[in-house]
C-alpha cells in the first residue's frame, strides 16, 4: 500500500522473505533479515486491531525520525482513536511535516475543548513558557490527574521554579502516579540525573507510575548525562523484563535511543518472543541500534560504562581537568565487579596497593604539572575546547596516552564489537608507558596473562551481560 504525502516519495517496506529464524535449515537470521522483519512489524502495526499497538507505532515513527515514514504518520493521523491521532500528530511535528503539525495543533485544541481538565497536559505538549505560573498553581489541585499532568509539564518545559513543591509531591503525595511525575520532572532538569530518584516506580505495582518514570528516564538519554548511562540502561533492561506492558514498550524505545551496538543480540531474542505493542517498540529499538554511529564509545558494555563513570569521579576527587591512564585504572578499581578488576584479582594483584600507587602518582607535583602543560597545549591548538560547560568548571579533556590505549582496546575488540573493561585493561598493558612498566609489570601483569584470563572467563561474562535472557 502507498500513501500520498506532498513532496515525499516512500517505497513500501520490503516483505520479509523466508522463514523467521533463518530459513528451513534452522540457521540464525542475518541482521538484514531481522531488519526486514522489523520494518514489516512496523508496517503492520499501523493497521493493528488494538489501539495501543497503533499508538506505540506512532511514537515509534517519531523515535525513528525518518521523513520517509511520513505516509504511515498520515495514515495514523486519520485513526479512529483520539490518542493514536495525537501521537501521530506529535510524530508529524517532530519530523517537521507542516501539514501534520497543523493537524496536531487542532487535535490539541479539540482535546482541551472536550476535556478542560487536560489543560496542564496540553500546556506541556505545547511547551508554553507563558503558562508556568498556571502549572505551579495546578500542583496544588485536588485532582491527582491534574497534579501529575502539571508536574510532567514542568519537566517537559524545563522550568523548576516549583522545585520545593515538586520535591514534596515526589515524597508525600498519596498517589503513586503523582509522585512518579514529580520525580520525573526533577530528574529531567537535574544537571547530573540520578536514576535512583525514579527507581521505586519503575517496576512497582502501579502501571501509570511506572510509565511516568520510564518516559522521564528516556528523555535524559543523551551525552549530557553520560555518567548516568549504565544506570539508565540497567533500569530499562529491568523494566523490559519485569515492568507493566506499556512501561515495557517505553523501555524498549529508550534502549533504542542509546544506540548501543551490543544491545542488538539480546533485543533481537526478546523481539522474537514478544507480540503486540512491545514487539513494535522492540522492532524500533533494533532499527535504532543498528543505525547508530557505532563509534568506539557506542560499543561500551554496561560494566565499562560504570568504569567510565568511576573514572570521571576519580578526576573530580583528584581535581584533574585532564583524564588519562591513571584515572582509567582508578575507575576500574572503583568498580570491583568489572571485568578488569576481576582479572587483576585473579592475577593476585593487591588492588589496595595498586590504588595507593596510582593516587600517589596523580597527586604528585610532577604529574600535575605535566597535566597542566598538556591541557594548555590542547587549548592553544583548539581554543573552542576551553569553552565552559557550566559556571563551575572548565571542560575536562582526555590525555593523549589514554587515547592511544583506547585505540589499542578498539583494535582488540574489533571482532566482538563490544568493548568491556577487560579490553581497556589489555590496552593499558600493551601500551609502552610508565604505568605499565612501573606499576602493572611490577605486580605481575602481562599481555599473555590478561589474554589467557579473558579467554577463560568469556563464558561467565557472557552470562552476566545477557540480562534479558535471565
Amino acid at each position: 500500500m502507498r500513501f500520498c504525502v506532498t513532496g515525499v516519495v516512500v517505497l513500501t517496506v520490503m516483505s520479509f522473505q523466508g522463514t523467521w529464524g533463518g530459513g528451513s535449515r534452522g540457521e540464525a537470521p542475518t541482521r538484514q533479515e531481522i531488519e526486514r522483519r522489523c520494518w514489516q512489524v512496523l508496517q503492520e502495526a499501523s493497521g493493528a486491531e488494538g489501539w495501543e499497538t497503533r499508538w506505540f507505532a506512532a511514537h515509534a515513527l517519531r523515535y525513528l525520525g525518518d521523513r520517509r515514514l511520513l505516509p504511515f504518520v498520515e495514515k495514523l493521523l486519520m485513526d479512529p482513536h483520539a490518542e493514536v491521532r495525537l501521537a501521530a500528530g506529535e510524530a508529524a511535528l517532530e519530523l517537521g511535516w507542516a501539514p501534520g503539525a497543523a493537524v496536531y495543533r487542532d487535535l490539541l485544541a479539540q482535546k482541551l475543548k472536550a476535556d478542560p481538565a487536560a489543560r496542564a497536559w496540553v500546556v506541556g505538549k505545547l511547551q508554553d513558557l507563558k503558562s508556568v505560573e498556571f502549572l505551579l498553581g495546578c500542583l496544588q489541585a485536588s485532582d491527582a490527574r491534574v497534579r501529575a499532568d502539571a508536574a510532567w509539564a514542568l519537566g517537559e518545559i524545563g522550568d523548576l521554579r516549583g522545585r520545593e513543591t515538586l520535591e514534596r509531591l515526589s515524597q508525600t503525595d498519596p498517589v503513586a502516579a503523582v509522585r512518579a511525575a514529580a520525580s520525573g520532572a526533577l530528574y529531567r532538569c537535574e544537571e547530573s540525573p540520578r536514576v535512583a530518584r525514579l527507581q521505586p516506580f519503575l517496576t512497582g505495582g502501579d502501571p501509570l507510575a511506572a510509565e511516568q518514570a520510564v518516559r522521564a528516564l528516556i528523555e535524559r538519554i543523551d551525552n549530557r548525562a553520560i555518567a548516568a548511562r549504565p544506570f539508565q540502561v540497567e533500569a530499562l533492561l529491568r523494566v523490559l523484563r519485569h515492568g507493566p506492558p506499556r512501561a515495557q514498550g517505553w523501555a524498549a524505545l529508550g534502549l533504542g535511543r542509546t544506540k548501543l551496538l551490543w544491545l542488538f543480540p539480546p533485543l533481537q531474542r526478546r523481539f522474537e518472543r514478544a507480540e503486540g505493542a512491545v514487539q513494535v517498540c522492540l522492532a524500533t529499538a533494533l532499527l535504532q541500534v543498528r543505525s547508530g554511529s557505532q563509534t568506539f564509545f557506542d560499543q561500551f558494555t554496561l560494566e565499562m560504562f560504570k568504569v567510565w563513570g568511576a573514572m570521571l569521579q576519580a578526576c573530580d576527587e583528584h581535581y584533574s581537568d585532564l583524564w588519562d591512564i591513571e584515572h582509567l585504572l582508578l575507575g576500574m578499581l572503583a568498580v570491583p565487579d568489572c571485568h578488569a578488576a576481576q582479572i587483576l584479582q585473579r592475577l593476585g594483584v593487591d588492588l589496595s596497593l595498586l590504588r595507593r600507587r596510582l593516587v600517589e602518582r596523580v597527586e604528585s607535583a610532577e604529574y600535575r604539572q605535566q597535566q597542566r602543560q598538556e591541557y594548555d597545549r590542547k587549548v592553544r591548538e583548539a581554543p573552542w575546547l576551553a569553552l565552559p560547560l557550566d559556571d563551575e568548571r572548565r571542560p575536562r579533556l582526555s590525555g593523549e596516552r589514554v587515547g592511544d590505549v583506547f585505540d589499542l582496546a578498539a583494535e582488540e575488540a574489533k571482532k566482538v564489537q563490544r568493548v568491556g573493561s577487560e579490553y581497556c585493561l589489555l590496552g593499558v598493558v600493551k601500551y609502552e608507558d610508565i604505568v605499565q612498566r612501573d606499576l602493572l609489570t611490577d605486580l605481575g601483569v602481562s599481555v599473555e596473562k590478561v589474554r589467557a584470563l579473558m579467554q577463560s572467563m568469556k563464558g561467565k561474562w557472557q552470562g552476566e551481560e545477557d540480562l534479558l535472557d535471565q
